[in-house]
């Protein structure tokens, strides 16, 4: 799936997206690469709103799944995320980047490992999101895919 293909799929499955002022600058079963523009994520003070912050970072991790289930041939559509936990350690004061990955081969193949073979993953995904040059906040998340 190529990046167009895939933002596409996210502004029509998922209506929220297409305010979010976000492209794909990677997009892989290992790895997705967003960047976002401040200016539609903005809050009163000036700075990166929350919920778009956490909105944009399940974004990123539900893209990584959705991609390595394309990868392995795995049907499903059932991705959600069970409980999520954001950190916001200092204010995004400008364009932003939202990165997901499997920084590990043995987590990804020890997540569609379960998948295949009970049919049910429930796994930690780990999520930064990062401006001008630091991390500004991390999510952690519990997400769980039935194939």
């Amino acid at each position: 799936m190529t990046k167009e293909e895939l933002y596409h799929k996210l502004t029509q499955d998922i209506p929220l997206t297409r305010h979010l002022g976000f492209q794909i600058i990677e997009a892989g079963p290992y790895k997705v690469h967003l960047r976002a523009r401040l200016s539609e994520n903005i809050n009163h003070k000036g700075t990166g709103f929350g919920g778009s912050l956490y909105t944009l970072a399940v974004l990123a991790a539900y893209s990584l799944v959705y991609l390595g289930l394309e990868q392995e041939n795995l049907k499903t559509n059932e991705i959600v995320i069970q409980r999520g936990e954001m950190k916001y350690l200092r204010p995004v004061t400008g364009d932003f980047e939202i990165i997901c990955e499997f920084n590990q081969p043995d987590l990804y193949q020890k997540f569609y490992y379960c998948l295949s073979r009970w049919k049910k993953v429930r796994e930690l995904l780990k999520v930064e999101v990062r401006c001008q040059g630091g991390v500004c906040a991390r999510l952690d998340g519990i997400f769980v895919v039935h194939a």
